[in-house]
């Protein structure tokens, strides 16, 4: 209900405010005073619902009357009850559901917003990464190709490269897009847009954001053509003006309202006019103010009719501490009816307006409970220890059960107010019997009320255990209709806490007078009657007081003792909590020293291939440089030598000796002919072996060596290459030479 009271109120600011703009201020030449308006419109509709202030006046007064009768009139406020406590379920279940889907409907707006919004911040994100950028002062200028260019956003501008920015039309085109960085307009556009998102059920907003954008265009516009011919801009907005792919958070040039643009721009001033339109808004303001804000209220007094229990109360001439103790609250319901009606929710109800009207009757009201909580019983008699309270209301709402009758369960009959006061506590019995008739007096003016009762077998807490006169009140019947509907309404509360109050009241003057005919000079025996009296009274409130500071103390040990018990507990699963994670620590430290240990080994084997490779790699290029020598040096016999001379052996030929049928069919014969050893599979021993040996002119092998690999392995290599045959000798220059040739060997265990 609250919330639906703070929209209505938002939406009435926002319409008055945006129609006095959209009848006055509109397409008028004052554009900053506009865009100004329109965002203090926004920020007021928003902000002035929640602003509410009482403003008291005496109706006696004349002059206080005519303002009191105004603002009552003006303000939307007064429409508002100001309790409404009691609601049955059965609407309250219709509003819950009511309220789930219209938060849900609230929910997927936002987010439809939020996304469009998103969509259009990541457009301009899109653009500023694939483009590059100058700057020029702070300004950062966007050179593209994109369509919808130029725009602004911040301090950033999108210019199109299809624009020349040195022509006369470039550099008014500039000059608009500048005042739009140089004013932030931006800020303006991007705080409208949440506003409008979170907002969005409010149309207002969403015109609102629209008018600020036409109005930033104008502004630009009146920039621009400064000292130029208006003219010559109307016809270039016209030229220019093209549908293009837009971000709705920046602004461009080629803005749509291009009428209102040309309207503006060749618009005559009347300044007189435009003086008047914009002092207005200062009424206009203030009105607006009296009626969300300000309500009228008078000090609350019970009003004066024939009945008793509204006629003006005698107000106490000292003040008077009362303790109102709402009966249940929290997870304790009280009595419930059909209609999920409970009795705490209504008893709080009266106990509220009590304390509302207290201060009329000059009595000092503390509350037990000012809320939907459970103080305990013993915290709620020593909340009236503590105020020191002169006397104890209790108010709660009866229950009956139903009626077994042949026709099934009926409703009980039983209705009207009940008043309880003490069976057993014989010092405050008699005041709280007196006390008790008093207020029954005024709420039998208004409705039935039976006559006192006294508690008997069960223990009342409240009556039995107190230091002071104390009242229990049942107000009516929360299994009976009549009394529910009766109690249930906010003006019924009312007239039952003025009842209370007023028999209070009297009460109080009864004692008063009790104790005028007590104190009768002469009258010796009913003076010491009362002395000895008041000293048994003094001696039960002391020893209540002492027996209430021991249960205080008691309960305090028992909670240190708990409090100690919790807090060994907790130490003992903080020191578990500790020890494992100190064994995780040391755990996590030993595998980061295996890890260390492991990338250290990798690094040194890394570090051997590395350092085999480059003597590998320095070896071949000394036999290549030493093949290269014995070629030049052949080449010198060959022609300078007999035929007969021994064959060189080169080390690096243009051709080398291949194995007949090339790679498959030495693959071949490895398979055929390789053997496994046996103490390589025993020890489970891989490895490639290399095997050096030279082919002659005609094919032989000789000179076989093993260069590196396992040494179980070697012999086996040695022996399949042995037993090869013949290969195909080596080619140097078109020539068959005696070579050395390199053959690798893998050996691979299958797993």
């Amino acid at each position: 209900m609250i919330i639906l009271t703070l929209i209505a109120k938002m939406i009435a600011c926002s319409v008055i405010l945006y129609g006095y703009y959209w009848l006055l201020l509109r397409n008028k030449r004052f554009h900053h005073y506009n865009r100004y308006y329109l965002l203090a419109a926004t920020g007021a509709s928003i902000v002035l619902p929640f602003v509410k202030i009482p403003i008291f006046f005496e109706p006696g007064s004349t002059s206080g009357q005519i303002v009191y009768k105004s603002i009552d009139i003006i303000s939307v406020n007064r429409w508002e009850d100001d309790v409404v406590e009691s609601t049955k379920s059965n609407s309250l279940a219709l509003l819950f559901t009511t309220q789930t889907a219209i938060f849900i409907l609230y929910g997927i707006g936002v987010i439809i917003l939020l996304y469009v919004l998103g969509r259009s911040l990541n457009y301009i994100r899109a653009l500023s990464k694939k483009y590059s950028y100058e700057y020029i002062n702070a300004l950062k200028l966007y050179n593209t190709t994109e369509p919808g260019t130029p725009f602004s956003f911040f301090k950033s501008i999108f210019w199109n490269a299809r624009l020349d920015l040195n022509s006369e039309e470039g550099k008014q085109i500039f000059r608009h897009e500048l005042f739009h960085v140089k004013q932030r307009h931006s800020a303006d556009i991007l705080f409208l847009e949440f506003v409008s998102i979170l907002l969005w059920f409010n149309p207002f907003f969403h015109l609102i954001k629209k008018e600020i954008k036409a109005i930033h265009e104008f502004l630009a516009d009146q920039h621009s053509i400064s000292g130029n011919n208006q003219h010559d801009y109307a016809e270039l907005l016209i030229m220019q003006s093209i549908h293009v792919k837009k971000s709705t958070i920046s602004n461009y040039f080629f803005q749509t309202h291009i009428k209102r643009r040309i309207a503006m721009i060749t618009q005559i001033k009347n300044k007189k006019y435009n003086y008047w339109t914009r002092i207005m808004v200062l009424p206009l303001s203030l009105l607006l103010f009296c009626a969300i804000a300000l309500y009228a209220k008078t000090p609350d007094r019970p009003r004066l009719t024939k009945q008793v229990h509204e006629i003006a109360p005698h107000k106490l001439s000292k003040p008077l501490t009362v303790l109102i103790d709402a009966g249940h609250g929290g997870e304790d319901a009280g009595a419930k009816n059909d209609d999920g009606l409970m009795e705490k929710d209504l008893a709080l109800a009266i106990a509220r307006q009590i304390n509302l009207a207290a201060t009329a009757y000059n009595i000092n009201v503390v509350m037990t409970r000012n809320e939907d909580k459970y103080p305990s019983l013993k915290e709620r008699s020593a909340m009236a220890m503590a105020a020191n309270a002169s006397l104890i209301i209790s108010v709660h709402v009866s229950a009956a059960p139903k009626i077994q009758t042949s026709s099934g369960l009926n409703p009980n009959p039983a209705n009207g107010f009940q008043l309880y006061i003490t069976g057993k506590n014989q010092n405050t019995m008699d005041e709280s019997k007196l006390l008790g008739q008093e207020i029954i007096k005024h709420i039998t003016g208004f409705y039935k009320v039976d006559a006192i009762k006294q508690t008997s077998k069960s223990k009342v807490w409240m009556l039995d255990a107190v230091h002071c006169p104390a009242v229990l009140i049942e107000c009516g019947y929360i299994t009976n209709k009549e009394d529910v509907a009766f109690i249930s309404k906010s003006e019924n509360q009312k007239k039952i806490a003025n009842s209370i109050l007023q028999g209070i009241v009297d009460y109080n003057f009864g004692n008063m007078n009790r104790a005028l005919e007590d104190t009768i000079p002469g009258n010796k025996h009913t003076r010491d009657s009362v002395r000895l009296k008041e000293d048994l009274l003094k001696q039960e409130i002391t020893h209540r007081k002492l027996a209430e500071a021991r249960a205080i103390l008691h309960e305090q040990g028992t909670l240190l003792q708990k409090q100690q018990e919790i807090e060994m507990v907790q130490r003992k699963i903080a020191e578990n909590q500790y020890l494992e994670l100190q064994h995780e620590q040391k755990a996590l430290v030993q595998k980061q020293r295996e890890l260390e240990w492991q990338q250290r080994k990798m690094a040194e084997t890394k570090y051997l291939e590395i350092q085999h490779e480059q003597k590998a790699l320095t070896q071949e290029q000394r036999e290549m440089e030493l093949a290269q020598r014995e070629i030049e040096r052949a080449d010198i016999i060959q022609d300078t030598l007999p035929a007969d001379r021994p064959d060189p052996v080169f080390t690096k030929v243009e051709i080398e000796a291949t194995y007949p049928g090339g790679s498959p069919a030495w693959q071949k014969y490895i398979l055929q002919n390789l053997r496994y050893p046996a103490k390589a599979v025993k020890n489970n021993i891989s490895g490639t072996v290399t095997v050096e040996f030279i082919v002659d002119k005609k094919g032989k092998i000789s000179d076989i060596n093993v260069t590196n690999g396992p040494d179980e392995l070697r012999a086996e290599a040695a022996r399949v290459i042995r037993q090869s045959g013949k290969w195909i000798p080596a080619q140097q220059n078109g020539q068959i030479v005696k070579a050395y040739r390199r053959q690798s060997i893998a050996f691979q265990l299958e797993k």
